[in-house]
């Protein structure tokens, strides 16, 4: 944060907050607290292709920044489920190394335990 007093007639920058001011004699003085905040902005991408009469999409896609939890910051990340051919594929890359941190390409039937795919708890399992 940056405090800046100036003169409220003239605008002439001023050191101190009392007195007057030593260009046009005001004692008139406006303070400015100059606050500077960053921002930057992600993106990502995905869809669902939907077939009639099915429960779950035909295929999903998901393209771009996604957040990880375990990192603390955003991943790349690439994910294609494709219940009509049987695959899935997802790869999660550092955007700033450009390190693969995960990658996974498989039969979408051997796709299990992670994340939507947990086994779920049952009632005496979650007490």
């Amino acid at each position: 944060m940056e405090k800046i007093i100036i003169c409220s007639d003239c605008g002439y920058s001023l050191e101190l907050t009392s007195g007057k001011c030593p260009q046009c004699g005001s004692e008139l003085i406006t303070t400015v607290f100059k606050i500077t905040e960053y921002l930057s902005f992600v993106e990502a991408i995905g869809g669902k292709i939907i077939s009639e009469g099915r429960k779950k999409p035909a295929k999903e896609f998901m393209y771009g920044a996604d957040y990880s939890e375990k990192e603390h910051r955003f991943m790349r990340k690439e994910r294609v489920i494709d219940r009509e051919n049987n695959f899935y594929h997802e790869k999660v890359t550092d955007p700033t190394s450009g390190t693969v941190i995960h990658e996974c390409d498989e039969p979408l039937t051997r796709h299990f335990g992670h994340g939507s795919a947990k086994k779920k708890a049952t009632k005496n399992e979650s007490l």
